[in-house]
Parts: C-alpha cells; sequence; structure tokens
C-alpha cells in the first residue's frame, strides 16, 4: 500500500509540473529606487572611508565631508534602496 501511494504521489507532482497546475505563480511589483544619504549635523554628508570592520554585522567608518566628524554605520552610504509604491 505504501509503494503505491509514493508512486501516486510522484505521479501527481510530475503532472503539475508538466502540466502547469501548480499553487505558487510569480507576480510583478512596481518599484522605485531612492537614493540614501546619510547627513552630518553641520549638514555636510558622511561619505565611506572605503574600509570595512570584519565584525558582526559588518561596520562602515565614513567621514563628513564638511567638518570631519567620524561615525560609523551598519551601511556603506550612499545606499540604493527598493520601495514600493
Amino acid at each position: 500500500m505504501k509503494v503505491k501511494l509514493t508512486i501516486a504521489a510522484v505521479l501527481a507532482v510530475l503532472s503539475i509540473a508538466l502540466f502547469g497546475l501548480a499553487v505558487a505563480g510569480e507576480t510583478n511589483i512596481v518599484v522605485k529606487t531612492v537614493l540614501v544619504r546619510m547627513m552630518c549635523k553641520c549638514g555636510g554628508e558622511m561619505k565611506p572611508t572605503g574600509t570595512c570592520l570584519t565584525s558582526y554585522p559588518p561596520q562602515y567608518p565614513h567621514v563628513c565631508n564638511k567638518c570631519g566628524t567620524n561615525a560609523t554605520y551598519n551601511v556603506s552610504y550612499p545606499e540604493i534602496r527598493y520601495v514600493t509604491e
């Protein structure tokens, strides 16, 4: 009896795969690309130094292009993000 159930299960899966009767499918979502910048308190922009601290999670040192303030973030700015409309 187990052999018949196993063969039936395999045939069902093959028929779904071959004839497109699957319950999952693709969907399309329109997204917008956004550039995120980290701004300093002085009004300057925080720029990455080009190094990465290999901690968990990784840390990315940045320096302000106006006053020279140093800060470390979990992402490297500027960062590109995708948002749904």
